[in-house]
């Protein structure tokens, strides 16, 4: 049977960190991997939480490209490459898009049907918890496909660091459009003992599930609520 558990997440979440950072001043250089501290189940959902909040921000920009927004790359084929860069109050940081149709490299401009958003050498997307000091970074490779003006099926992997704490994540079939919440697919998130699924649904909610323990997201903040609970942001954002 499932359970419903109420957390604090930002206090776990600062919990694992200091954790691993006090591992990490142990001996020369950073601990390798193993020698942290395990995350417990509530810690793995709270950075899981974090990271779908992220994704369902980052997700739209996919979708609604704009050349002021997107200043061109100047690599080998700069026509097709694009800069996005972040700067808000969660997301900061850069990422490289490319553009095709029917397989081949296209602009922007021209009625791309997939789109693929990928943090190039030296990129990275900074997530800022709103009331911490704590960063995390997201490394991520997702592909669009199908990909119209106005929707978007995106699949792709990706990693999240906390820390010393580096843990990978994979998105399947996640619905997105050009504003909202995705509006279906899952987010999954494995740590060392862990699994967590987030499912996202079109609200401003999504159930995350680590084990037998079942959480709501509250997508605006990252935040984890309780299962049934009414997030105090409901209809009050609109990204």
């Amino acid at each position: 049977m499932f359970q419903s558990v109420r957390a604090e997440p930002r206090l776990l979440l600062c919990c694992a960190v200091l954790l691993a950072l006090a591992a990490g001043c142990s001996g020369d250089g950073v601990a390798p991997q193993d020698e942290l501290p395990a995350l417990t189940a509530e810690q793995a959902a709270t950075q899981a939480g974090f990271l779908a909040a992220a994704f369902a921000r980052l997700a739209p920009e996919m979708v609604g490209y704009e050349p002021a927004a997107f200043p061109r790359v100047e690599q080998d084929d700069p026509a097709t490459m694009y800069l996005y860069v972040f700067s808000g109050d969660m997301l900061s940081g850069e990422v490289t898009l490319e553009f095709r149709r029917e397989g081949l490299p296209v602009a922007y401009d021209a009625d791309p049907d997939w789109v693929r958003m990928f943090t190039g050498s030296g990129q990275s997307i900074r997530v800022t918890i709103p009331g911490s000091d704590i960063p995390l970074v997201i490394l991520c490779d997702f592909v669009a496909d199908p990909l119209t003006a106005s929707s978007a099926v995106i699949n792709g992997t990706g990693s999240l660091a906390a820390g010393h704490y580096f843990h990978p994540f994979e998105l399947t079939d996640v619905t997105v459009g050009l504003t909202g919440y995705p509006g279906g697919g899952t987010l999954v998130f494995t740590t060392d003992d862990y699994v967590v699924t987030v499912a996202y649904s079109g609200g401003e909610t999504a159930a995350l599930t680590v084990g037998e323990i079942v959480f709501l997201v509250d997508l605006p903040s990252g935040e984890l609520l309780p299962w049934g609970a009414i997030p105090a942001t409901a209809g009050g954002v609109d990204w």
